[in-house]
């Protein structure tokens, strides 16, 4: 299984073959500490966008 970074909400994704959440880049690498990650984009933080903002 392979680890992913999001450029949108800058954490690593683990990747299942089944993963569809996941658009996986092919142009370039982030790297993080000394380990070079290739990049994605998950849906989740595009959801997270789209939802209004709560206020208390």
């Amino acid at each position: 299984m392979r680890e992913y970074y999001c450029i949108s909400c800058r954490s690593l994704h683990k990747v299942e073959a089944r993963n569809h959440t996941l658009r996986i880049l092919s142009t370039g690498y982030h790297i993080v500490g000394e380990q070079r990650y290739q990049i994605c984009i998950c849906n989740k933080a595009k959801l997270q966008q789209a939802l209004p903002a709560v206020t208390e």
